[in-house]
């Protein structure tokens, strides 16, 4: 019996649960608003021209920049790791990872008091100055994505380097072609399956997920994104029309990057790789040049990366000193329950859906049931609560200041994450294993329970800590769903930026990267560990 076609309890009485809870909390509510976009006549009327185009451009120009920094970070640590320390690359990795984790809310809080007009670098150099910086802007908003989309283009390049044939490049130098052509002719197009994903993944994120950035790193109208445009509309203006306009706007273009994503994913799909070792070939050999390349690579990680994490150390230890216990005792248990939460729907939703693709009869089956999990990914937070809102006002307006709903939405974020982690190790379990399973007269119940489950142990884990790390981090849905009832950790920073009460955020915030690095090291150690 081949892999497709393995009989378990999962698919037998899961998948339609899972399929109509799915459809009932994403499909329907997403399907529904662009319905009432398309066909409502109250909307089309509902923004001037000037001011949608305006955000529209706006919102992609800084997307395209941030992915040109995040590129530019990722490529060249990249290169400068793989061609000289084999040692150190898994290690940035694991750093990266905890950049990538990190919740916009404390990226914008760190950057802020580094390089805000109140920051440690105005201080130091004093105001006015020649010297002194105003991080408001795109550049603020840039720089913010580039701290947490780096790590995209680190390990898609790192990871290609790693699969290379590097003979083909001494080759050609060995018949004297020169380092720029080779890279272009030979490295380039082989880096390019990896690289164009993350290109495509990093300008997604950058542009349907900068709502904090925009809002905080904005500086003004003038610098408002559409994820920002919607929050004003719901919250400030109470236009509904308009904020259903510009989320299907933003919905429209993330589902098209989406679709090239996967695209992409199914181009590169069963490519064969291979392990290098270090090869130095397009770094620079000079001694003199090699430095100025770590000192200028080194400079701009320091400024974007590594001063921004420090200044969240140095003014959130003092701060927490200060802070009432009571509140953060509260805020901290509010956010482990509302993880825990999206937990609880998050991981029988990846389950079912992976079990169900593994037994799918066809191609399409597995490519639909493949699908169906990862279409989140192309939704933010703040469109899929805006579609919930939409879809069920009633049931939401009774459910105001409950979990439940945010709950739903995170683990609706977080569901891509989860699927990808516990197929990839459930396509992973070798064919023997089942065959002789069954030769020993085992059930499918039996199978799933004492062959299946056990060996998806390191997978469950790293998805539950996953989603709660997503969980822990988000604050759309908190904001949209339960406005001044619902404290956690993320919607106090929310709060304290918005009072301007920033050693109280960096109090919140170091608490909240606390629990954060504690779920990123489970993870690494759960990654690590051997399970019998």
């Amino acid at each position: 019996m081949d892999r497709g076609t393995k009989p378990n309890p999962v698919t037998g009485w899961g998948v339609l649960p899972a399929v109509l809870l799915f459809t009932a909390v994403f499909l329907a509510p997403v399907v529904a608003l662009f319905g009432k976009g398309l066909l409502g006549n109250e909307v089309s009327a509902a923004l001037p021209a000037g001011y949608l185009t305006r955000v529209i451009l706006f919102t992609y120009w800084q997307a395209l920049l941030s992915t040109l920094l995040s590129l530019l970070l990722g490529g060249a640590a990249a290169f400068l790791l793989f061609e000289t320390s084999s040692a150190w690359l898994p290690r940035l990795s694991r750093f990266s990872l905890l950049c990538f984790a990190m919740p916009s809310l404390l990226v914008v809080l760190s950057v802020l008091g580094v390089w805000g007009r109140s920051g440690g670098w105005n201080r130091l150099v004093g105001i006015p100055s020649l010297l002194a910086v105003d991080i408001y802007g795109l550049p603020g908003i840039v720089m913010a994505n580039a701290f947490f989309n780096f790590p995209l283009f680190l390990l898609s390049i790192g990871l290609g380097l790693r699969g290379l044939d590097r003979r083909l490049e001494f080759c050609a130098l060995g018949f004297g072609a020169s380092r720029t052509y080779t890279f272009f002719h030979l490295t380039l197009p082989r880096l390019w399956p990896p690289l164009r994903s993350a290109l495509v993944l990093c300008f997604l994120y950058s542009s349907a997920t900068s709502f904090v950035v925009a809002l905080f790193l904005g500086g003004g109208p003038q610098s408002t994104t559409l994820e920002v445009a919607i929050y004003q509309a719901l919250r400030m203006d109470q236009d509904t029309a308009a904020a259903v306009r510009l989320a299907l706007f933003s919905l429209s273009v993330s589902a098209g990057l989406y679709f090239f994503l996967r695209y992409f994913e199914w181009k590169g799909a069963g490519q064969e790789t291979l392990s290098a070792a270090v090869t130095p070939l397009y770094f620079v050999r000079n001694r003199a040049g090699q430095g100025i390349f770590v000192f200028l690579v080194f400079t701009v990680f320091s400024a974007v990366v590594f001063a921004p994490l420090l200044c969240l150390l140095i003014e959130g230890v003092p701060a927490l000193a200060s802070m009432a216990s009571a509140d953060a005792v509260r805020s901290v248990v509010t956010s482990l329950v509302l993880a825990l939460l999206a937990v609880a729907v998050t991981l029988p939703l990846a389950v079912i859906f992976a079990f169900a693709e593994r037994s799918a009869n066809s191609t399409f089956a597995r490519g639909l049931w493949s699908f169906l999990p990862a279409l989140p990914l192309a939704v933010s937070s703040l469109v899929l609560s805006v579609s919930l809102l939409n879809f069920y006002p009633q049931a939401m307006a009774a459910l105001r200041g409950k979990l439940w709903p945010v709950a739903v939405v995170q683990a609706l974020c977080a569901l891509p994450l989860a699927y990808r982690v516990i197929r990839d190790s459930l396509f992973k379990i070798p064919e023997p294993l089942y065959v002789t399973a069954r030769s020993l007269g085992a059930t499918p119940v039996q199978i799933f329970w004492r062959v299946e489950m056990p060996l998806l142990v390191p997978a469950l884990v790293t998805a539950v800590l996953l989603t709660m790390g997503l969980s822990l981090g988000e604050v759309a849905a908190p904001l949209l769903f339960s406005p001044g009832e619902v404290s956690t950790l993320s919607v106090e920073v929310f709060r304290s930026l918005q009072r301007y009460k920033f050693s109280e955020g960096f109090a919140y915030g170091l608490l909240l990267m606390a629990l954060l690095t504690s779920v990123v090291g489970s993870t690494w150690l759960v990654r690590k560990a051997k399970w019998e």
